[in-house]
């Protein structure tokens, strides 16, 4: 993608300004979710708050991923971008 040594410090950058809150916000969801399925298997009505719970970490760590990706996709010049386009959605990218 012919990135500039600077282009790598600001993607480096960003990606690690985000990772003790994605970190974070998926231990949270890994722990929501373990105590949700105990809830369920029990019967439980506190399932209810739990799915509540589990789907708004769930977004939040979706919304902050894809800020992320906003500032990372801004750092790119068009042409990296059209670059990039073309390789996430080739069939053998396995970006995820």
């Amino acid at each position: 993608m012919e990135l500039t040594p600077a282009q790598v410090a600001a993607l480096d950058g960003i990606y690690r300004q985000s990772l003790p809150q994605r970190k974070r916000l998926r231990a949270d969801l890994d722990r929501l979710e373990a105590q949700l399925a105990r809830a369920m298997a029990r019967g439980d009505d506190s399932a209810l708050a739990l799915i509540d719970a589990v789907e708004e970490t769930r977004a939040r760590r979706n919304t902050l991923r894809a800020v992320m990706l906003f500032g990372m996709y801004r750092v790119l010049t068009a042409r990296q971008r059209q670059l990039l386009s073309r390789l996430s959605s080739s069939p053998s990218a396995s970006v995820k």
